[in-house]
């Protein structure tokens, strides 16, 4: 985790605006397995008062991500 007064610095999004893709050159992005549940999301748009309607797929390619990983605990329906 970038530390909070970095981010704007290293990422290129103040925080509470971070969006998953227009990143400063260098930076890698993950994307959790727990978001494959849906079929669409609403990510941070670049400013504290934007957001962005994207697909599972058009996240894939906007993201232009580097791997699927699995760090976000308790999302899955116990049975």
């Amino acid at each position: 985790m970038v530390p909070w007064d970095q981010v704007e610095d290293v990422i290129g999004h103040e925080p509470g605006a971070v969006t998953p893709f227009a990143l400063n050159e260098g930076v890698k992005v993950y994307l959790d397995i727990s978001m494959k549940r849906f079929a669409d999301m609403y990510a941070a748009g670049g400013s504290l008062n934007s957001t962005v309607h994207l697909t599972m797929p058009e996240i894939e390619k906007l993201t232009g991500y580097t791997d699927w990983v699995d760090i976000c605990k308790g999302w899955q329906i116990e049975v």
